[in-house]
């Protein structure tokens, strides 16, 4: 199966209007809190991300998805698992 990758998950994110024009400015190692990415646009990232990948993020995980490449290797995870 193919990685999932830091541009597939940059190309994801432009699918959501309040993301657009912010993803190419953030930081794929720094918290995207800081980034001024709020919980709700992760909501959004996140439901997407179980809906392309047939994945599913519990609640838990949710706080340690704080950085793009936290995500992508997260996504990768599930995906080796599934």
């Amino acid at each position: 199966m193919a990685k999932f990758t830091l541009d597939q998950l940059k190309e994801l994110m432009k699918e959501i209007d309040m993301l657009r024009d912010k993803v190419d400015f953030l930081d794929p190692n720094k918290d995207l809190a800081t980034q001024g990415i709020d919980s709700l646009d992760m909501l959004s990232v996140f439901l997407l991300l179980q809906e392309k990948f047939n994945i599913e993020i519990p609640d838990e995980d949710i706080p340690k998805l704080n950085t793009l490449n936290a995500i992508v290797e997260y996504v990768n995870q599930k995906m080796e698992n599934n």
